[in-house]
């Protein structure tokens, strides 16, 4: 508790309890002069009233609290840096190596189709004719030997795809170092094959080689097998 002492206004601590519950003489170590000091009344307890709806609480904001927040503010600050970082790294990418990742994932030219993004589609892609479809028999026509090439074009692309001219080589066998025996060039028809159609062909040839005994199909123009 601090006292004033009205005479020469020196101020100076007591211990409120030295007081007593009725007050006391005191006496200014300044000046000398003495007086009759109250004992201080206790201070009321205070009961707040019960807030209304529109009652509006505020506190104020310590430094740390403060800190708190433009540490936390920061932090989700780099976490987003990072995440567009990431993003922005994966789109320039997938861009940058698009050619390498659809020789290695030919389904991703799908995406890069979509995104009307242009890519060199790998072999098999786009316009294909599958192994499994292709047939050869031998027949003759007005006592001329041929030979009757059939199988399927399927569009393995996203996107229509024009059925262009096809490159029929006959070879003396079905590997890698076969050689060449015969081939012609063969259009099945000008028209659209849809994404994931397919449509037939037929072609023959009088007077195959005797010796041919496999089938290798080119696309010239529209895709590859």
């Amino acid at each position: 508790m601090i006292l004033t002492c009205p005479t020469c206004a020196t101020r100076f601590v007591i211990d409120p309890d030295a007081l007593g519950g009725q007050g006391r003489s005191v006496r200014c170590g300044a000046c000398g002069n003495t007086w009759h000091q109250q004992a201080a009344a206790p201070a009321a307890a205070y009961d707040p009233p019960p807030l209304g709806l529109d009652d509006v609480v505020t506190a104020p904001l310590d430094e740390r609290s403060r800190g708190r927040g433009l540490a936390g503010m920061a932090s989700r600050f780099a976490v987003w840096c990072m995440f567009i970082g990431v993003i922005g790294s994966i789109v320039w990418g997938g861009y940058r190596y698009r050619q390498e990742i659809v020789n290695r994932w030919p389904v991703a030219t799908r995406v890069y189709d979509f995104l009307d993004i242009r890519v060199r589609a790998p072999a098999g892609y786009g316009l294909d004719v599958p192994k499994g479809t292709i047939r050869a028999r031998r027949a003759s026509e007005n006592g001329v030997p041929i030979l009757v090439i059939s199988g399927e074009i399927v569009n393995n692309s996203a996107k229509p795809m024009q059925v262009g001219r096809m490159r029929i080589t006959l070879l003396d066998e079905d590997a890698g170092n076969a050689n060449e025996l015969r081939s012609w060039v063969f259009t099945p028809g000008s028209r659209t094959l849809g994404p994931s159609k397919r449509m037939g062909f037929q072609t023959s040839i009088s007077n195959p080689p005797r010796g041919a005994r496999a089938v290798r199909i080119k696309f010239i123009t529209g895709g590859g097998t």
